[in-house]
């Protein structure tokens, strides 16, 4: 049986699950409280509300997906982090018997962006790119071009996200860290999603679009095709790969962008990154790839 920890209400989650169906248990962190749980050093058990059971003699594999983005006002602080602490605890068992797909949340924290962009420049056009405080260093990112992103994901406190952001020839206030890169003029975003040996190519044409950041009018919904399939080369394919295995990896979404000059450029690597939008319609057997993922 496959473990997926994950959060109630997550769109992909519900698709695997409805694929999986019961070769799948799916372990909510904002309803954790609802589980009966048992680990103990020679073993665990969890059973879910209706009675369904997994334990460590029939579970064999685990993925974690973008378990700790909900968590409702019930949760105290203490409780949240006791469940997150559970949470890790149950993985790394999976972890120490070679059981894992996909990406740990602890994937960028572990390799950080700066280094994940100067991995990807040996083999693709990549933004200058700075971190500071004070803004030390800045000239060394074009003034006149250039956008800001958090390095972090989290939401501000008034549960607000910091989206990619132009501030071209704008001043920054020195009381913040930035994480600032060159702003790329393009025509289409790509994106490429990793699964195992597999790559799957997507573009999205930026001529509708409002803003910079494609995520910010993402519509999620399935009579709507936003992005189409793009083909790529062989010799793309190889560099792609040559990259998964410097990072380590066999999973997980490349964001590249295409110039008015056809050439792409690297931006950044999404360890978890959300899929099912890419192929709502099950055209293009992305979801069908993902489920033998976890199965085999």
């Amino acid at each position: 049986m496959i473990l997926l920890l994950t959060s109630s209400g997550d769109g992909t989650s519900d698709r695997l699950a409805q694929n999986l169906k019961d070769q799948v248990f799916r372990l909510n962190f904002d309803q954790l409280p609802e589980f009966k749980i048992k680990f103990d050093l020679n073993g665990w058990s969890i059973e879910n509300p209706v009675g369904l059971r997994i334990t460590s003699e029939n579970a064999k594999v685990v993925m974690w997906w973008k378990a700790f983005i909900a968590s409702p006002s019930t949760y105290d602080h203490y409780l949240k982090a006791e469940s997150k602490y559970f949470f890790r605890e149950i993985y790394s068992w999976f972890y120490d018997y070679g059981k894992v797909k996909g990406n740990s949340i602890d994937f960028h924290n572990n390799f950080g962006k700066i280094r994940i962009c100067r991995l990807a420049s040996k083999y693709f056009k990549t933004p200058q790119s700075l971190i500071t405080y004070q803004l030390e260093g800045e000239v060394s990112v074009r003034g006149d071009k250039r956008i800001v992103k958090s390095l972090s994901s989290e939401m501000v406190a008034e549960k607000k996200a910091l989206f990619t952001t132009d501030v071209s020839n704008k001043s920054l206030d020195p009381k913040y860290p930035w994480f600032i890169q060159e702003k790329i003029e393009a025509k289409s975003d790509l994106t490429f999603f990793v699964v195992d040996k597999k790559i799957f190519g997507f573009e999205r044409l930026r001529g509708e679009l409002l803003g910079l950041d494609w995520r910010a009018e993402q519509k999620f919904q399935v009579d709507t095709e936003e992005w189409m399939p793009y083909g790529f080369s062989s010799e793309f394919a190889e560099k792609l790969t040559k990259l998964n295995a410097d990072l380590g990896i066999n999973w997980g979404r490349y964001d590249f962008m295409l110039d008015h000059q056809d050439e792409i450029h690297f931006l950044e690597f999404n360890a978890n990154g959300q899929w099912v939008f890419l192929d709502f319609k099950e055209k293009y057997g992305l979801l069908e790839t993902v489920v033998e993922y976890l199965k085999n």
